[in-house]
């Protein structure tokens, strides 16, 4: 169930992910997956798509934005 987690949330071409997972070391991209393309949709717990939270300045913020954030700053050495 983690590997399938994994893969949803990838922000690599999928094609690539599935082909390293199951061994090849080859670096390719399809070009047609939502990553390569550009059309992916952020994703958004469900405790937090109904509305965004405030911001430091007050301001709605969309709750995607926070989670990428936080994301980011997970993966940073």
């Amino acid at each position: 169930m983690k590997t399938v987690f994994r893969y949803s949330r990838t922000t690599t071409c999928r094609r690539e992910w599935l082909v390293r997972h199951f061994g090849d070391t080859k670096r390719i991209t399809c070009g047609m997956c939502d990553n390569c393309t550009g059309r992916h949709e952020p994703y958004v717990p469900a405790k937090d798509r109904v509305a965004g939270k405030q911001n430091a300045a007050g301001k709605q913020e969309p709750a995607w934005k926070r989670e990428q954030r936080t994301l980011w700053e997970l993966e940073r050495p």
